[in-house]
């Protein structure tokens, strides 16, 4: 095995360090650091981090751990862990007994011997003293990673697992307390303690939620690579779970979403879709203007359509956020049918004229409304 004076003198070389420089980082003399690049002696225990810190090393790096190795057994075993069926009772307990000779600490195994334990080797049942004794020993690991673990994704899976053994057990109460504590897991978990109004309210928000995250990540990707797949999708997306056309806050994202799609629709030729993108462009502005409208009101603002008739839009946020009205924006639009290039295949079409008349009529009585 190579000396750690080896390592030591390799890593200053490395750090472009003379000894004498070490020697005065670390406060001890010159022959002492020739001494241990010689194999003569070894740095004291208490020397090992600040060596560590003016060489730029792991503890590992300057003791020769070798990381790398057993990482690759680690990898190994969590693995084949993963792999058993209820028939490799066996090799199973063989594994638990290597886990804990080498790996005592490591969370994502522990956490897998625990999952195979409750769910494939008798612990969910419970029905045996054999059962009873793997369950018990799950949740003891599940515990002890919830407790001591130093990996919060491990910790959270840990919560996840202990939730689900406690729903399994019928304690609901003790499960929301497992399911408070599951990170990203927490909301969904949640759901599946609740009845009734309770119930229904946290079904509905997950689907508001998700909606808003899916048409998200959908934006991003047009907004990065102006995707019309993208921006058909999110229109798409929102309109079926919206089935009522009430679409209170997603308004101003189905009109932001629409002015994207028009240049891409004309750019691919498809000119009856852009003018019925036009003319969507145009209801949902008219619609956000009415929502700001309404949230200068007391109360909250409710959806209609039956995935979300239970939730509501808090209308202050509105108010907030946004300030422009429906005749601003159907000006603009108009204006840009008008003068922007990008409109100049539409322009000799009978629909596109009707529906610039169209417009105009609209931005009327948005005017009249405003004022």
């Amino acid at each position: 095995m190579e000396h750690i004076g080896q390592r030591i003198k390799d890593l200053r070389k490395k750090a472009d360090l003379t000894q004498d420089r070490l020697a005065d980082y670390l406060g001890v003399s010159p022959q002492a650091v020739s001494k241990w690049e010689c194999g003569i002696a070894t740095p004291d225990l208490a020397l090992i981090p600040p060596l560590c810190r003016v060489l730029g090393c792991s503890a590992d790096e300057m003791l020769g751990v070798a990381y790398t190795e057993d990482k690759e057994r680690a990898k190994a075993l969590y693995n084949e862990l993963g792999s058993l069926t209820p028939e490799d009772g066996e090799r199973f307990a063989a594994l638990i007994e290597e886990a804990r000779r080498d790996f005592p600490r490591n969370e994502k195994i522990s956490f897998c011997i625990a999952q195979q334990e409750y769910w494939f080797f008798g612990g969910k049942e419970a029905e045996t003293d054999e059962g009873r004794r793997r369950k018990d020993d799950a949740e003891r690991r599940l515990l002890a990673i919830l407790s001591d673990g130093r990996d919060e994704q491990q910790r959270e899976y840990a919560a996840s697992q202990l939730f689900h053994m406690r729903m399994n057990d019928g304690l609901r109460e003790e499960a929301k307390a497992f399911a408070e504590q599951s990170g990203p897991f927490r909301e969904e978990l949640l759901l599946e303690c609740l009845d009734g109004d309770e119930w229904r309210k946290q079904q509905q928000f997950l689907v508001y939620k998700s909606l808003n995250w899916l048409c998200n990540y959908l934006e991003k990707r047009g907004g990065h690579e102006r995707h019309l797949p993208s921006y058909e999708a999110i229109d798409a997306v929102v309109r079926a779970v919206i089935s009522d056309g009430n679409y209170v806050g997603f308004s101003n994202r189905l009109f932001h979403n629409a002015m994207e799609m028009i240049p891409l629709l004309i750019e691919e030729g498809a000119y009856d879709r852009a003018v019925e993108k036009i003319r969507d462009a145009a209801d949902y502005a008219v619609q956000d203007a009415a929502l700001i409208r309404r949230s200068r009101e007391p109360g909250d603002i409710p959806y209609t359509a039956p995935a979300l008739d239970g939730w509501s839009e808090t209308g202050k946020s509105f108010v907030a956020a946004r300030f422009a009205d429906a005749f601003f924006e159907l000006e603009c639009l108009i204006n840009g049918c008008r003068f922007s290039p990008i409109y100049a295949p539409l322009r000799d079409r009978e629909d596109f004229k009707a529906l610039i008349a169209e417009l105009e009529s609209k931005a009327d009585e948005e005017q009249e409304e405003t004022v």
